[in-house]
């Protein structure tokens, strides 16, 4: 019972810089499924796969828009960089900033941290994500006969909630955002290990190495073919093998690219971004990515018309919170 306590108090507090990170993370999540459904729509109308539409736009574009959002307002160092003069916030930034950087501005936490041990720890939960959730939506769509993109949709969103809850959030800001400087800021008693994010690692790749092999021609195709599932599982381990080495250097080239000055990692933050999304958009509209064996019905004018409003809706809800939150500091001034 007071583990339930504990967690509606994380999420009624959305604007308590390390209490509200739960709730903020929440409603990223929210946030970037509806800038992403849009998108979603115009892929589906193009006749690419479902499962590579699943792979390269939800887990992968929508997935590092979400760590956007989540290291600019989420985290309790971006959010203090927009309400500084938050009672809350007190000297979060002036005594926990990682990396020991002097930059506190909102541009420098949204992308500087890119270029970080963090990013690779994210990917790593991507990684992860991705191979519990294609192969529960493969398996899904291999038992339907017919079409229903309503249903899909559900099906996909539902399975994206449930492992939301399960493991994303937790191994996001309790792993994946969590470093020695805001430890013991707030957060679980004891977060995951590295360790243990490796065995759940290792687990998943075993596991989805050893689901059945889909071939051509049938969904789950595009990403569960034999030699994607070996890719897959071959980048996950080459990204946490690199991140085990990298997380205790001090000296060197790749010390100074991890952890090097504020204006370098901030440019090759943003920098990495754009080679994700446009190599993400190339694998998203190349010709092997079209599933001509299961064509797929052209959304109607209504789906266009709420697919608009839902992307219009997400970017106004991130300009009206950073209005409100910035609103807080020169209240209290």
């Amino acid at each position: 019972m007071s583990s339930v306590i504990a967690y509606i108090s994380h999420m009624v507090s959305p604007t308590d810089p390390i209490q509200g990170e739960v709730f903020r993370g929440l409603w990223t999540s929210f946030i970037v499924t509806c800038i992403t459904l849009y998108p979603e729509m115009l892929l589906d109308g193009r006749n690419v796969s479902d499962d590579t539409i699943y792979m390269y736009n939800d887990l992968i574009v929508g997935s590092i828009l979400g760590y956007l959002i989540d290291r600019g307002l989420a985290n309790r160092y971006g959010f203090c960089s927009i309400s500084d003069k938050n009672p809350s916030c007190g000297n979060l930034l002036n005594n926990s900033k990682p990396n020991n950087t002097q930059d506190t501005s909102f541009i420098y936490w949204l992308f500087a941290d890119v270029t970080g041990l963090s990013f690779l720890k994210f990917i790593i939960t991507i990684m992860i994500d991705l191979m519990i959730s294609i192969p529960l939506y493969v398996r899904y769509k291999q038992t339907q006969a017919e079409k229903n993109v309503w249903k899909d949709k559900a099906v996909k969103y539902a399975i994206a909630i449930g492992t939301f809850v399960l493991y994303v959030n937790v191994t996001r800001f309790e792993w994946a955002y969590l470093s020695k400087s805001s430890a013991n800021n707030g957060g679980l008693a004891n977060p995951p290990s590295d360790m243990t994010m490796t065995v759940f690692l290792m687990s998943a790749c075993m596991t989805f190495l050893n689901t059945p092999n889909v071939e051509k021609g049938d969904a789950g195709y595009a990403v569960m073919n034999k030699s994607m599932k070996l890719f897959i599982v071959m980048a996950s381990m080459a990204i946490m093998g690199l991140y085990q080495l990298t997380k205790g250097v001090t000296s060197g080239f790749a010390h100074n690219f991890l952890r090097g000055g504020s204006s370098r990692r901030m440019y090759g933050g943003m920098a990495t971004i754009l080679v994700i999304f446009v190599a993400s958009g190339y694998m998203l509209l190349r010709p092997e990515a079209i599933d001509n064996a299961n064509p797929k019905p052209m959304p109607s004018i209504l789906m266009h018309v709420l697919g608009i409003i839902m992307m219009i809706f997400g970017f106004a809800s991130i300009a009206l919170f950073v209005r409100y939150i910035a609103s807080i500091g020169k209240n209290t001034q």
